[in-house]
């Protein structure tokens, strides 16, 4: 660019400030507008299609009201820019600047002088759809910059290793069955390792030991004590620890073993002190970070939740090459289809099958992934092909697999094998019942519990998960049709209010009628034919369908 042609300057790094060639503070006023401004700035050739930038500022609103908006906030940008309103060029389609007359600090920086600098630090335009496009800009930035020069990751060391050397063999066996299955859980949702310990008092040392997973057995009356410890090596921390007892050594590995909870527990405690203890430099820290972030925001049920737990978990995609990633991606998007009410086939829905088939490109091999996939290919499109079989080989791989054991529950559901969903579903509780993301196996046990009659077994849980998240369109739907079933009409009007008041779209009519709306799971447990008391509440036209 030559500078003398330069008429403004846009600062992108630190705060948004755009001057003149003479120094003048021209910023606009407002996030929106600045926001508008910035992604021009950094657009291809400082150009963006009309329906980008809408969907980006304005992606809670009607396309008609947000295409509105888009024209009001070019109208103020212009006033803002006062004579220097012609760097900006639109039409019907595009939205452009003129690449002659402005200057971008970063483009023509490319490495800023001050590597703190956070691109358009403070900048919140308050739209979720914006949020993640800045989060992947910054993300992007850094790896420009060179800031994060991460080094490949050779993935968490976890060594299993049983306590006694003079232990029996039984006892020495059962010691690495329970560590080994903790190592398994742990690996299934972290990039890692799992190491056999030398089977002697003394652990041998290891550069690259991150975790020790250590087990103690002892034989105590007709029975077996157990004491389960996972320590973070490098400062002897304590991560986690447990003592557990059982009768015989077929119940420790059978499908209802304590240790299948155990197991699980150690892994959650273990994947949310990662972060915190291994070095923020190293790729697994940073993605086991982001993913939890993303599981805590994608279970809350919610669509802006749902929006921004997509965009974390591909960003720890971009950090840690590890399919599992792009799975727990791919639910996100699935969940917010459901959640906006899109019909099957939607852009949302294929993204999310494109997402799956990726993730199982690089990890088919994890029984974790699998059965997140699966999960998705049920949840969009239902019971086809061999899902059944590829579930239940998830859950045989490992018994402490909670999300395994929910998505077995809820394919068996959709294949109208009631008992066997409500014992899959009540397994599936049991191993994650410490899960901090408790509310997603409460949600999908409800209808189970419904659909085998147990109404109210099914009316405790669905209020526990509405509990946890207050504001999700998906479990109120659940809500109000376990109410509705259940007999309980005033609550059930209560949750078609709370609906109608979350997306002025909803209409039972279309619960009850419309066979894309996503509602499969209520419809296969016979429990949308409840709801049809209440079509006059939200509509009096007939029923459709």
């Amino acid at each position: 660019m030559n500078d003398c042609s330069a008429r403004l300057r846009v600062c992108v790094l630190g705060p948004f400030r755009v001057e003149s060639s003479e120094g003048v503070n021209l910023t606009p006023k407002g996030a929106k507008n600045q926001a508008l401004l910035a992604l021009l700035a950094l657009g291809p050739n400082m150009s963006r299609p009309r329906r980008w930038l809408a969907d980006k500022l304005w992606s809670n609103f009607g396309a008609e009201q947000a295409s509105a908006n888009l024209r009001q906030a070019l109208s103020k940008l212009r006033s803002a820019l006062g004579p220097h309103k012609d760097i900006l060029i639109t039409d019907r389609h595009t939205v452009s600047l003129n690449e002659a007359m402005v200057e971008v600090d970063l483009i023509k920086q490319v490495v800023p002088e001050d590597e703190r600098a956070e691109l358009l630090q403070g900048l919140d335009a308050r739209d979720p759809e914006f949020s993640n496009w800045l989060r992947i800009e910054r993300l992007e930035l850094q790896k420009l910059l060179g800031r994060s020069q991460i080094e490949k990751g050779l993935g968490v060391q976890l060594v299993c290793h049983v306590e006694g050397g003079h232990a029996s063999l039984q006892n020495s066996l059962l010691g690495e069955v329970i560590s080994n299955r903790v190592g398994e859980t742990i690996s299934e949702s972290v990039s890692s390792w799992r190491k056999d310990s030398k089977r002697i008092d003394g652990i041998s040392n290891s550069d690259n030991e991150d975790f020790l997973i250590s087990t103690q057995v002892i034989e105590s009356g007709d029975g077996f004590s157990v004491f389960l410890k996972v320590m973070h090596s490098e400062t002897a921390r304590i991560v986690y620890s447990k003592a557990l007892r059982f009768d015989e050594m077929e119940n420790l590995v059978s499908a209802d073993s304590p240790l299948n909870k155990v197991a699980f527990e150690a892994a959650d405690h273990v994947l949310g002190r990662i972060p915190r203890v291994l070095d923020a430099g190293r790729p697994e820290a940073r993605a086991t970070a982001l993913l939890r972030l993303a599981q805590y925001r994608m279970f809350s049920l919610e669509e802006a939740g749902l929006r921004e737990a997509q965009a974390l978990a591909l960003q720890a995609f971009q950090i840690d090459e590890n399919g599992m990633y792009l799975a727990w991606a791919g639910l996100s998007k699935a969940l917010l289809a459901s959640e906006l009410g899109f019909p099957l086939g939607s852009d949302l829905s294929e993204d999310a099958l494109d997402l799956c088939r990726r993730a199982l490109e690089l990890a088919s091999d994890n029984a974790l992934v699998r059965a997140v996939c699966a999960r998705i290919r049920v949840h969009l499109f239902g019971v086809g092909g061999d899902v059944l079989g590829e579930l239940q080989s998830a859950v045989e791989s490992n018994f402490s697999n909670g999300f395994a054991w929910e998505a077995l529950a809820h394919a068996q559901l959709l294949a109208g094998d009631f008992s066997g969903a409500l014992v899959s579903a009540r397994r599936g509780s049991s191993v994650a019942a410490a899960s901090p993301f408790k509310q997603w196996w409460d949600l999908n046990s409800s209808v189970v519990a419904a659909a085998n009659q147990n109404f109210d077994e099914a009316a405790l849980l669905i209020e526990s998960a509405r509990q946890a998240a207050p504001r999700s369109r998906i479990v109120l739907r659940h809500e109000l049709a376990i109410r509705a079933a259940k007999g309980d009409l005033t609550g059930a009007r209560d949750c078609v209010t709370r609906l109608e008041a979350l997306d002025s779209r909803f209409a039972v009519t279309q619960m009850i009628g419309d066979a894309t709306y996503p509602v499969a799971n209520l419809r296969a447990a016979g429990l949308v034919a409840a709801l049809e008391p209440l079509v006059t509440i939200s509509s009096g036209e007939p029923i459709r369908g």
